[in-house]
């Protein structure tokens, strides 16, 4: 079966997950950094449920071109806490221990990649299947 590209599965992601897209106007930058979020998600194959959001925030930090720094700016200024206040408590209560137990193993895989993903820079990569991205990224899906 032939992988979809990162372009097909960024439109099921963010078709499938509306509900968790806010209806507040943000800047420039801030949609910027959203939509290399949601490219993040799709890359990295992280869900929306908390242990997805938690894994995907660790790629970014240590298996992307930002820094730190940027990292906390970015989501700082799309308001990410607002998600995690959105989720049930039972959903917490479900996700916390598979997401703390996923924490090493979303570190070390990030380390074993053979080059950052380059956050912002995804344009070129739209037309490529997306199993291609991670063979050449050796990104591991958790």
């Amino acid at each position: 079966m032939k992988s979809t590209t990162l372009q097909d599965q960024l439109i099921e992601f963010r078709k499938n997950n509306q509900a968790y897209f806010s209806k507040k106007s943000n800047t420039k930058e801030a949609n910027r950094f959203l939509m290399g979020h949601d490219v993040a998600h799709v890359i990295f194959g992280c869900d929306t449920s908390l242990t997805g959001e938690g894994i995907v925030k660790l790629w970014t930090i240590f298996g992307t071109t930002l820094t730190l720094k940027q990292v906390v700016h970015g989501y700082l200024s799309v308001g990410a806490l607002r998600l995690f206040s959105g989720y049930s408590f039972k959903h917490i209560s479900q996700q916390i221990g598979q997401l703390l137990s996923a924490v090493p193993t979303a570190i070390r895989l990030s380390r074993q990649m053979q080059k950052p993903w380059p956050f912002y820079d995804y344009e070129s990569y739209l037309h490529t299947p997306v199993s291609v991205i991670r063979a050449e990224y050796g990104i591991q899906v958790i």
